[in-house]
Parts: C-alpha cells; sequence; structure tokens
C-alpha cells in the first residue's frame, strides 16, 4: 500500500502539518490548501480548524462575506481567546501574495500540538490514511459483491427496513469517502494516487445505482397509485443519475444530446401531475399500507427531482451548445487550412477566393460564431457547478482569437494572390512580344532603332515591375508552378540582359520625345481642367436643391482633383525642366508663358473653389430649408383649398357648424406658416445676397415662385376669414332663429298641454293657467321673423321655404292658441266652479246622510233639527252651492255664445242643475222627516195627557158616586155623568191602541234613554187603564142595582 501514496520517504514536519491539517480537522467543502503560502492568505483554512477543534465558535459561512483582513483578525483573535493558541500572526503579514511559510506553519503547529487527534501524529496519521483507504476499498467490495449475487439471483430483500438499515451503513461510511475524496481533490503533495482513488470512486458509483435499483424493486411493489408514481419516479432517477453521453464532441453527439434535451422536456412535463397525484394518494387510506419511512423517502425523492431536472435540462444545453460550438470551429479550422497552404494558378486562387466569400460572406461567419459564443454564455450562467467549463470558455476563445484573425488574413492575402497572378498575365505577354519585336528591331538601321526604342524607360519600368511580382509569385504558389514561373522570367531576364546594353543609349532621346509628349498632353489636360473649372465658378446653378446639390458636387470633385493637378503641373513643369537643354528660346519663351497662364488660372480657381464650396454648403442648407418650406406650405395651401372648396351655406346647423369647426381648427395654424413663410422669404433674401442675381437667371425664377407663394397664402387666409365669417354669421342667424323658434315652440307646447288638461282641481292650477296665458309676449313671435329673415338672407334661396314654412307655421299656430286662450280660461274657470260645485253637492249629500243616520241612531231630534237648520241655513253650503250654479250659468251661457259648436259646458251645466234638483228634493224629504217626529210627539203627548184626564175623570166620578151623593137627584146626576164618562171606554181602548203605535214609532227616532222613560210612562198609563176598566164595569153594575 505504500504506493497509494507520493514521496512518502520525504515527509517532513511541514508535510505532516499540512496533512494533518487536512486529515485530522476535516476542512469545508470548496476549500483548498495546497502549501502554507497564499492558501492561507484570505483566513478561511485558520477559521475551518477553530470549527473542526470547536463547533459553533465562528461562522464560516458569514464570515466568508467579509475582507480578509477582517477573517484573519477574526480568526487570531477566536483561537487566543477560546483555544489558548499565542497570536504569533498579524493580519498584514498574512494578506500578501507571499506570505512567510514558515510563520504559518509554526502556527498551525501550535494547534496539532495542542489538539492532536489520537494516533494522528507525524507518520501515523499517513498510515491512518492509508488504513481508511484500503479499510473502505475492502468494504466497497463487501457490498457490491454482495448486492450483485442478490439482484443476479432475484432475492434482494423487500422489508424497506432492510434497506434503510442498510442505507444508514452507507451514508456513515460516506463521511470517509468524502473526507478522501476532498484530500484528493485538494491536490495535496501528499495524497492517495488518483489511479488507485479511481477504483473507490467505481466501486461507489455502482454501490449508488445498487441502492437506486433496490429502491426502484421497492417501490415496484407498493399499492396502487403509490407502484404508478415509484415507476415514474425510478424512471426520472434513471434519466438523471444513469445519463450516458459520448465525450467525443461531433454532429452525431449534437443530435445525441439534443434527442436527450427533447425527451427530457417531454418525461419531465408529468412532474406537476405525479406531485398532484402523490399528494392525493398520500391523503387516501392507501397511505396506511405503505411503511411512513419508504413514504417520506418518495416525497423527499420526489421534491429533489425538480431541481435536478432543471439542472440535467440545463446541463444538456450546455452540451449541445458545446458540441455545435467546436463542430463550428473544426470545420472553420479544416477550411482555413485549404486556404492558406500554397497556391495555384489564378483560376484556382479564384476558386478559393470565391470559396472564401461563400463561407465567410454569405454564411456571415464573424456574426454567427459571435451569436453561438453568446448564447452558451447565457446557458454556462445557468451551469456553473462545473469548474472546467470556464476553462473551456476561455479554451474555445482563443482559438476563435486565432482562427477568426487567420480568417481575416485569408480574404486579403488571396486577393492580392490575385492581383498578382493578373498583373503576371497582362505583363509577361506584353514584355515577351515586346522582346520579339526589340530582337527584331535590333537589325534597323540607327534611325529605324531610335523610332522604335524611343520608350525603352517605359519598358525597363515594366521589366522591373515584372521582377517583383514574379517573386511574390515564387513565395506563394505551388513549388511546380513557381518552377515555371522563375523558369519564364529567367528566360526574359536572359534575353533582356542581351539586348539592354545595345539599346539604352537611345534612351535619351526617347526620354526628350516622351517628355515633349507628356508636356503637351499634360498642358491640354491641365488646359481642359482649368476651363471646365472656370465654367464651374463662373456658373453657378441655383434654382432646386438638386442643381446646387450637383453644382456643390461639382465642385467638391475639382477640389478633390485639385492636388491631382497641382501634381500634374509640377509633373508638367519637371518635364519642361527637362526639356529647356534641347529647346531653342522661342519654345522656352512660349512654353514658360503658357505655364505662368496656366500657373495663374490654378492658383485662382485652387482659391475659390473651397469659397464656393462654403458658399453652396450654406446656399444647400438655405435651399433645403426654402424648398422644405415652401412644400409644406404648399401642402398646408392645398389642404386649405381642398376645405375651402367643400364648404357650403346649403347645410343644416350642425353640418355649418362642423364646418366652422373645421376651419378654425385648421387655420389654428395660420400664424405658424405665416411665420414659417416670412422666415422663408428671409432665407430666399439671403440667398440672391449671396450670388450676383444678373449672372444667375435663376433668382428670377424664385423670386417669381416666392411671390407666388405669397400671394396664393394672402389669398387662401383672406378666403379663409370670409368663409369663417360667413359661417359665423350663419350659424348666428340659425341660432337666433332656432332660439326664438324654441322659444315659442316651447310656449306652444306648453299652451296645448295646459289647454288639453282634463283635471283642474285647485284654484292655484287656475291661477297658474291665467298667469301663463296673460304673460305672453308677443315680442317673441316679431323676434321670429325677424331671425328668419336674417337667416334667409345668409343661406341661399333653396334653402328659404323651409324655413318660412316653419315661421307660418308657428304665426298660425300662436294665434290659434292666442285666440283660444280665453276660451281655454273661461273653460278653466267653468271647470273650477264645477268642481267647486261637486263638492258642495258632495258635502250636502254627505250631511243628508249623516241626519238620516242620527235619526235611524235615535238620536235628539230637536238637536238634528237644529244642525239641519244651520247646515242648511242662508250662508252655509247650500248657498255656496247655489253661488256656484249662477257661475256656471253665467260662463255656459257666454261659452256658447263664443263658441256655439262646443256644448260640452251646456252637458255640464244641464248635470249641474239636475244634481242641485235632486239634492233639493232631498233636503226637502229631510227636513219633513225631521218637522214630523216634533208634531208626532205633540199628538202623543197631547193624547197622553187626554187619556190621563179621562182616567182622572172617572176617577172623580167614581168617587163622587160612591161617597159623596147626598140626594138622588144628584145620584142621577153622577150617575149620569159616570154613564157619560163610560160610553167613551170604547173610544178610549182605541186612543191607548194609538197611545202604543205611535210611541212605538217615536222611540225608534229619540234617544234610548228617553225612548225607555217614555215607554215605562205609557206602560203605568196602560196598566191602569187596565184597572180602571173592571172598576167602570163593577161600577155601572153597582149603580144600576143601586138605581133600581
Amino acid at each position: 500500500m505504500d504506493s497509494l501514496f507520493d514521496n512518502k520517504g520525504m515527509l517532513n514536519v511541514a508535510l505532516s502539518c499540512l496533512i494533518l491539517a487536512f486529515f485530522l480537522y476535516p476542512l469545508h467543502s470548496g476549500i483548498e490548501v495546497r502549501d502554507f503560502g497564499a492558501s492561507w492568505r484570505d483566513g478561511v483554512a485558520f477559521l475551518a480548524i477553530i470549527d473542526a477543534i470547536k463547533k459553533n465558535l465562528v461562522n464560516i459561512a458569514e464570515m466568508k462575506k467579509a475582507s480578509n483582513r477582517d477573517r484573519l483578525e477574526t480568526a487570531f483573535d477566536v483561537a487566543e481567546s477560546h483555544l489558548g493558541i499565542p497570536k504569533i500572526l498579524d493580519p498584514e503579514d498574512v494578506d500578501v501574495p507571499k506570505p512567510d511559510e514558515k510563520s504559518i506553519m509554526t502556527y498551525v503547529a501550535q494547534f496539532l500540538h495542542k489538539y492532536p487527534e489520537p494516533k494522528a501524529t507525524g507518520p501515523d496519521a499517513i498510515a491512518a490514511i492509508q488504513e481508511q483507504y484500503s479499510e473502505l476499498l475492502s468494504w466497497l467490495l463487501k457490498k457490491t459483491q454482495h448486492l450483485d449475487h442478490l439482484q443476479q439471483t432475484n432475492s434482494l430483500p423487500l422489508d424497506y427496513n432492510e434497506y434503510s438499515a442498510f442505507k444508514a451503513e452507507v451514508d456513515d461510511r460516506q463521511k470517509l469517502y468524502t473526507r478522501l475524496k476532498n484530500l484528493i481533490e485538494s491536490q495535496s503533495p501528499v495524497s492517495i494516487a488518483k489511479e488507485s482513488w479511481s477504483e473507490v470512486t467505481r466501486l461507489w458509483d455502482k454501490l449508488q445505482l445498487q441502492l437506486l435499483y433496490w429502491l426502484w424493486l421497492l417501490d415496484s411493489r407498493l399499492p396502487g397509485d403509490f407502484k404508478t408514481i415509484g415507476e415514474w419516479l425510478a424512471k426520472a432517477e434513471k434519466l438523471l443519475y444513469c445519463d450516458e453521453i459520448p465525450t467525443v464532441m461531433n454532429e452525431e453527439t449534437a443530435t445525441i444530446i439534443s434527442r436527450k434535451l427533447e425527451e427530457h422536456k417531454a418525461f419531465f412535463a408529468d412532474l406537476p401531475a405525479v406531485e398532484q397525484r402523490f399528494a392525493r394518494a398520500r391523503q387516501s387510506p392507501l397511505a396506511n399500507e405503505v411503511p411512513s419511512e419508504q413514504l417520506n423517502n418518495m416525497a423527499v425523492r420526489l421534491n429533489e427531482v425538480g431541481p435536478k431536472a432543471a439542472q440535467r435540462r440545463v446541463r444538456l444545453k450546455f452540451l449541445e451548445h458545446k458540441c455545435c460550438l467546436i463542430a463550428f470551429l473544426q470545420l472553420t479550422e479544416t477550411k482555413l487550412k485549404s486556404w492558406t497552404a500554397k497556391y495555384g494558378r489564378v483560376d484556382k486562387v479564384v476558386q478559393l477566393l470565391d470559396q472564401y466569400r461563400n463561407f465567410v460572406s454569405k454564411n456571415h461567419i464573424f456574426q454567427e460564431f459571435n451569436k453561438a459564443f453568446r448564447d452558451m454564455q447565457a446557458v454556462i450562467e445557468e451551469y456553473k457547478r462545473d469548474g472546467n467549463i470556464d476553462k473551456f470558455m476561455r479554451d474555445i476563445a482563443e482559438r476563435w482569437k486565432n482562427v477568426s484573425m487567420e480568417l481575416r488574413c485569408v480574404q486579403s492575402m488571396l486577393e492580392e494572390v490575385v492581383a498578382y497572378w493578373r498583373r503576371w498575365d497582362s505583363l509577361a505577354p506584353e514584355f515577351d512580344t515586346w522582346l520579339n519585336q526589340a530582337e527584331q528591331a535590333m537589325t534597323l538601321d540607327e534611325e529605324g532603332k531610335m523610332e522604335f526604342f524611343q520608350d525603352i524607360t517605359v519598358y525597363r519600368d515594366k521589366y522591373q515591375l515584372l521582377g517583383d511580382t514574379v517573386s511574390f509569385l515564387i513565395a506563394t504558389v505551388e513549388d511546380p508552378i513557381a518552377a515555371e514561373l522563375r523558369n519564364t522570367y529567367q528566360n526574359m531576364t536572359e534575353r533582356w540582359d542581351k539586348i539592354y546594353p545595345h539599346i539604352n543609349k537611345y534612351s535619351h532621346a526617347g526620354d526628350i520625345l516622351r517628355n515633349r509628349k507628356d508636356f503637351r498632353a499634360g498642358v491640354e489636360v491641365l488646359s481642359n481642367w482649368l476651363r471646365k473649372a472656370e465654367e464651374t465658378l463662373n456658373a453657378p446653378s441655383l434654382g432646386s436643391m438638386d442643381r446646387i446639390r450637383l453644382h456643390r458636387d461639382t465642385l467638391i470633385k475639382l477640389q478633390s482633383e485639385v492636388e491631382e493637378i497641382e501634381n500634374l503641373f509640377k509633373n508638367i513643369s519637371k518635364a519642361f525642366q527637362t526639356l529647356i537643354q534641347d529647346l531653342s528660346r522661342d519654345e522656352v519663351d512660349k512654353m514658360m508663358n503658357t505655364l505662368k497662364q496656366e500657373k495663374e488660372a490654378l492658383v485662382r480657381v485652387r482659391a475659390l473653389i473651397p469659397a464656393q464650396i462654403h458658399l453652396f454648403n450654406q446656399l444647400l442648407i438655405q435651399q433645403e430649408s426654402l424648398e422644405a418650406g415652401q412644400k409644406e406650405i404648399n401642402d398646408w395651401l392645398d389642404n386649405a383649398e381642398g376645405l375651402l372648396s367643400t364648404l357650403t351655406l346649403e347645410a343644416d346647423k350642425e353640418q355649418l357648424k362642423d364646418q366652422l369647426d373645421k376651419v378654425k381648427t385648421f387655420f389654428t395654424r395660420t400664424l405658424y406658416y405665416k411665420s414659417m413663410l416670412d422666415s422663408k422669404n428671409k432665407v430666399l433674401n439671403n440667398i440672391v445676397k449671396s450670388v450676383d442675381r444678373a449672372s444667375n437667371p435663376d433668382i428670377i425664377q424664385m423670386t417669381e415662385n416666392m411671390e407666388q407663394l405669397n400671394d396664393r397664402f394672402a389669398y387662401v387666409t383672406q378666403n379663409a376669414q370670409i368663409w369663417e365669417q360667413r359661417l359665423q354669421e350663419a350659424l348666428r342667424c340659425w341660432y337666433n332663429f332656432s332660439e326664438s323658434e324654441r322659444v315659442i315652440s316651447n310656449w306652444l307646447n306648453h299652451a296645448e298641454k295646459l289647454i288639453s288638461e282634463k283635471r283642474i282641481d285647485s284654484k292655484s292650477i287656475v291661477e297658474e293657467h291665467k298667469n301663463f296665458f296673460e304673460s305672453v309676449n308677443e315680442r317673441w313671435i316679431h323676434e321670429l321673423v325677424q331671425s328668419a329673415q336674417d337667416l334667409c338672407n345668409c343661406l341661399p334661396k333653396e334653402q328659404h321655404s323651409p324655413i318660412t314654412s316653419s315661421v307660418h307655421h308657428l304665426q298660425n299656430k300662436w294665434k290659434e292658441v292666442l285666440s283660444f286662450a280665453p276660451l281655454h280660461l273661461m273653460r278653466l274657470e267653468f271647470r273650477l266652479d264645477e268642481n267647486t260645485f261637486q263638492y258642495y253637492i258632495k258635502e250636502l249629500e254627505k250631511e243628508i246622510q249623516n241626519e238620516h243616520l242620527a235619526v235611524n241612531k235615535q238620536e235628539n231630534v230637536e238637536l238634528v233639527i237644529a244642525r239641519h237648520k244651520d247646515f242648511f241655513g242662508p250662508r252655509g253650503p247650500l248657498f255656496e252651492t247655489q253661488k256656484s250654479l249662477r257661475n256656471l250659468e253665467q260662463i255656459a251661457q257666454v261659452y256658447s255664445q263664443n263658441c256655439p259648436d262646443d256644448k260640452s259646458l251646456q252637458e255640464s251645466l244641464k248635470k249641474a242643475e239636475e244634481l242641485w234638483k235632486n239634492v233639493n228634493l232631498k233636503i226637502e224629504n229631510v227636513q219633513q222627516q225631521l218637522e214630523r217626529i216634533p208634531q208626532k210627539w205633540d199628538q202623543y203627548r197631547i193624547k197622553f195627557s187626554e187619556m190621563v184626564r179621562w182616567m182622572d175623570s172617572i176617577d172623580d166620578a167614581l168617587k163622587n158616586i160612591l161617597t159623596d151623593v147626598s140626594t138622588p137627584e144628584e145620584f142621577d146626576r153622577e150617575i149620569a155623568a159616570f154613564k157619560a164618562i163610560c160610553q167613551e171606554a170604547d173610544q178610549k181602548r182605541e186612543d191607548m191602541k194609538w197611545l202604543v203605535q205611535t210611541l212605538d214609532y217615536l222611540v225608534s227616532h229619540c234617544p234610548e234613554s228617553e225612548a225607555i222613560a217614555e215607554q215605562k210612562t205609557l206602560e203605568n198609563l196602560i196598566l191602569r187603564y187596565k184597572n180602571l176598566i173592571p172598576s167602570l164595569e163593577i161600577t155601572m153594575t153597582k149603580t144600576e142595582t143601586m138605581s133600581k
């Protein structure tokens, strides 16, 4: 096992401290300590050692947000105050690029000395690491083999508790696995060899998958929905944990990743539904059949699926973009190799250039790569877990930087090669032809040679250019072609070297001829250019932007040619200087005068061109402003004229108002356009002042155009004002007419409404009607007529008819209503009196009814009679009723005289008279009835009194007969008197019956108490009568006996 460690024999105290700092005090994830230098600078390693010795002394997560100095200060202070570690370091000594390693090692050694773990000092730490590695490897082999056997024999336990116990053992071993893994990843000088550790990693991953398989098997045996959810969860975890992607980044891999990405999206789209289904199943009775631990485990795994699925999706997107970028670069690099190799002939080079342009330009290679690279950067922002991503992106960026630089250079290189090939292809045949002719010309006489070789210097220059061209091509083309070019040029060189020494003497004479030609040609070009320039400067073109711009562009072109012309003049001067020695005095003077004149003209033109360019730049701006303003004003005037042409007074009020609103709205910008017009007039004046009017006939046309615009603007605005006034006047007349029409119509409608009212039941309503009809204003109808006349004056004759018809209609209606108003008021008076009459009639009938009721209720008749007399007295309701009836008669009579055809009031009067007659009869009947009762009482009482007196007389007679008779004569007289009284007894019997009958009638018309009293009195009288009759009969018998 010694091979598991690097450099074991060379461990010293420093390495021991480093191992112990790593192994015995496990540091937090992400902390890398490779040495006793910069690894400790940020203070996190010190904090981790303190936290490993004693928990909760420091909050490492919070301290990571602090600065290096703060972390170091906190670590040293906490170590000193809580752990007893002397503070032998200062933060400022450690927070440097290269802190003192010995000082840090000495400080860390204090921790190891004061807080050593058992068997963890010196070389024993190495042995401990080796022992734990061996133990972990042996345990992994044992467990994976055991699970392999169970899977192959289909004998995995189906009890979740057994799985849980096995998983707990794995979790316990994971601490050791994580500790050793951190040691490997820390890249410490002392570590387990990576080749050995890879076996542990393989076995650990295998164990995790075996546990997953066991868990999937357990889930598959669950009841109901839990089984379905478990199967879905197993598929999800297979996708998340068993994802195999080819490591070769090519198009085939990109296709695989793309397919996996689509499958991923489709599969995990069901996650929300599965979660909801699990939540429902967990609330169902079926959950009681599942072990709670297994149910909780399934819930935790289901919650983890979402985030892990998102991570896998981002990872797949990252890998897809990665494949595309690498494939893109590989293709570009392959193309670049074919474009940077040795080239062939011109057609091959042109073909390569076309290929380049098709690939780079048409496919927008640079833009597409930049877009793909930006997309990749957007993806990796979501996928930052892989530490190699930044390195990959840096490598890709560096590769693209080199490729893109070469790619950009290739085009210019290819174009240059093509240019040199074309120069060779044009010069080589020409020069070869000239050599053939020159070799033949060598046999001519001297004069012929001079004529032919006068341009020898030109071909000497071509020969030199041909040499430069072939040198470039030999360096860039393929070797066989380069050899061919070399041979061709070598042949030309040998022929040139053979004839040139013999013809060089003709170069001077040829130069003279050529210089003369060059002088004459140059002077001709210079003169033509100057004349053209002078003509342009002396005839500036105005009138429009295009003409000004054309003139300015011409000037700019001339200015761009000035330098070339000056160079031409210099070349002409040089040619002249060369020719002076070979010219006569006259020729020299003539040429000098020509050059002097042209020089003066050139100086003048060169000075005038910039000034006129500046002037015409200003004029162009002004002309642009002028034309834009004129166009805008003309467009506005066109719209204004179009609007004014649509205006008409042959419209109703609403249409006129709409037209006026449009005019006002449109012409609100009149001041704006007037201001613009004034501004453009000033611009034109500036243009006119800037140029000579005499030499610019365009100015006259521009001025005329501006005057026409001014006149047109004035005409349109004036016409607009006229139309606005006419429309306003028409609307005013319409308003006045409509207002008068409205007032009269409203009054007439109200009048008709009042006239048509059927229910008039109060004096106030009649007064309202009277006030309304008496307050009529005759001025209204006059105003209507006047406003109608004013409106007709504003409108065309075609529109007069409806207005006059309306006026006539209202006038007729006005007269009709006013003529009918008095009759209406009479009707109102009649109806009001009629209502009053009917009211009193009802009161009278009510009183009659009440008196009947009073009599029937046996009330005191005297009181009823008194009430009757009072109510129906001369100033009571009866009088008012009669008064109302007389008023009705008077109004009906007058109304019939004025409106004989209307019989309604006469009919109503007849009904009133009938009512009056009926009520008088009822009053008379009541009065008679009331008067009869007292008379009856009088009769009753008289009869009653007579009966009482008769009975008294009988009593007296009986008394006299039986007691006071002294003589027979007296007795006879008494007997005679008594008999006379007895003869009346029969009559008195009838009288008694009458009394009974009469009292029966009277008691029904008197109060009950009085009736009872009267009945009692009568009963007493009847009783007396009944007692008296037998006495009479006995007395008669006695008297007859006594008489005998």
